[in-house]
């Protein structure tokens, strides 16, 4: 929902993002270009039937749980794949009693047992709370 001119290319964001985050468990793709999707559901739904048998986990900051409702198909997300909710500055309180984490407020996992994310079944979801840096996706989303 940001405005293009404000954005690198998807090129340079995805190049920020692979030096930023260097996991054996995380794949960092432009897999909207190749599918031709320009919705986050309909993204979604490609990955799941191209990799029927992966476990697919939605990582998102707590500013998008305030605007989620927004995006188009936007409980279909919490009911195709797991969210991972991670806080961002000056969200955690928006964020919490926003309109999503209201109407899914049952499928909320406790921090105490953030595991259960890998295992749950959809609609699982989970608020993270790690040391806030508003720097990481400001420097993947910026044209600098």
């Amino acid at each position: 929902m940001k405005q293009k001119k404000d954005l690198a290319s998807l090129d340079e964001r995805v190049e920020k993002t692979k030096k930023m985050l260097k996991h054996p468990k995380i794949c960092v793709t432009d897999i909207e270009k190749k599918y031709k999707t320009y919705y986050t559901i309909d993204t979604i739904k490609k990955l799941l039937i191209r990799f029927p048998k992966n476990k697919f986990i939605w990582i998102m900051g707590a500013d998008n749980l305030i605007q989620i409702i927004k995006w188009k198909d936007w409980e279909k997300i919490f009911y195709k794949v797991s969210i991972v909710v991670i806080d961002r500055p000056g969200y955690s309180l928006k964020s919490r009693l926003s309109f999503a984490a209201q109407r899914f407020s049952k499928y909320k996992i406790q921090n105490s047992e953030a595991k259960k994310i890998l295992t749950k079944k959809p609609p699982a979801w989970i608020f993270l709370q790690p040391r806030l840096d508003k720097s990481a996706s400001t420097k993947i989303r910026s044209k600098k």
